[in-house]
């Protein structure tokens, strides 16, 4: 008996180190994934490199002349206060990158708990619970967090708790569905059966199981977070001038589209690739993490 006990654990982690390979090579094989991945990793090393390959600082005024064209001085141009527009968008990387990572964060901690909550246990809890996700569902998610901004105040830290609150409703949705098909299988029977706490079978049995949905949702999630974030900012909502926020920069260039075209087309090239990059990549994890294509 003590043998069995030993070897199981070791058999369990064997089991799952070869789950993450066999997953990592399909995604690697992936093209999209790889061209994915390429595009988050240029976008990120612009953000964590940004103090140093930023010719000039973001909010740095009459580094140039108004509304420069682009240029070898000035990579993408100037805006209207002759700040480059290179460097502005290198320091909005991070953060757009950070508002995407904090609202998902956000979202996926409270949706998941609900979801988990609600449907491992059903009844009367599961009916309660699903009831409020369904009246935050009723409202589109950017007009649930525009309505949330309105009550909390305009902020860049205000904007990403909308964001992560108006994404709450669709994790707890999937999470319980997920909770839902997994909780009837044997072994959490076999856990309850062995005195296993609810605690216990829930994040020990049932949140393992449910994490490949979970974590391909959340990659797509972030991409939604940043075009929400960007296009809050954009009407005002957001971050306020002059930071250097992808979104503020397209409302500051939106009078100029005429006359100097890269002061809005170059921090809306910087949404697209982030945006392209993150869907692809979770669509080559969606692929990686189907058991239906494993082999």
């Amino acid at each position: 008996m003590s043998t069995v006990e030993i070897a199981l654990p070791e058999q369990r982690r064997v089991k799952t180190e070869g789950t993450v390979w066999r997953t990592l090579r399909r995604l690697l094989r992936h093209r999209g994934a790889v061209i994915g991945a390429s595009m988050i990793l240029i976008v990120a090393l612009g953000a964590i490199l940004a103090p140093v390959v930023a010719p000039y600082a973001p909010d740095e005024m009459g580094v140039g002349p108004s509304l420069a064209p682009p240029s070898l001085a000035h990579l993408m141009g100037t805006d209207t206060f002759g700040r480059d527009i290179f460097s502005r968008i290198l320091h909005g990387a991070s953060l757009s990158l950070q508002v995407g990572v904090i609202a998902v964060a956000i979202s996926a901690g409270a949706g998941i708990v609900l979801g988990l909550v609600g449907g491992y246990y059903g009844g009367w809890i599961d009916g309660i619970l699903m009831r409020i996700i369904d009246i935050l569902l009723a409202f589109p998610g950017i007009l649930l967090a525009l309505a949330i901004v309105s009550v909390l105040g305009i902020s860049l830290t205000n904007l990403m708790i909308a964001v992560g609150i108006g994404g709450v409703p669709s994790f707890a949705r999937l999470v319980r569905g997920s909770t839902l098909t997994v909780k009837e299988n044997l072994y959490v029977t076999v856990a309850r059966s062995v005195g296993a706490g609810d605690g216990l079978i829930i994040f020990r049995h049932i949140l393992p199981n449910v994490a490949s949905p979970i974590i391909v949702y959340a990659t797509l999630r972030i991409a939604f977070a940043i075009i929400a974030t960007s296009s809050l900012s954009y009407l005002g909502l957001g971050a306020k001038p002059p930071t250097p926020e992808w979104g503020v920069m397209l409302s500051d260039g939106r009078e100029f589209m005429r006359v100097a075209p890269w002061v809005t087309t170059f921090p809306g090239l910087a949404i697209l690739v982030s945006v392209m990059g993150i869907n692809l990549l979770g669509d080559g994890l969606r692929d990686a993490l189907d058991p239906r294509l494993r082999v």
